[in-house]
């Protein structure tokens, strides 16, 4: 959320401590795979790229269904 947004909400009477936890100034992920190792062990790149997203990407985990919407 950026400060104009956050500006405008904080003004709003129906909101009450409006705040904003976003923290920008982290450092980027950098993932280098060694290809040849991962060759020795059997792992191929699209298993490490799984395996990366299971611990850290957003699976679908179950879809609730109603008669007029889908909550996933």
């Amino acid at each position: 959320m950026d400060a104009k947004t956050l500006s405008v909400l904080k003004e709003q009477p129906e909101l009450a401590d409006v705040v904003s936890n976003q923290e920008d100034n982290g450092l980027p992920p950098i993932v280098t795979i060694d290809r040849d190792s991962a060759a020795r062990l059997g792992i191929s790149v699209g298993t490490g790229d799984n395996a990366l997203y299971d611990a850290f990407g957003q699976r679908i985990v179950s879809t609730i269904f109603t008669q007029s919407n889908q909550y996933r």
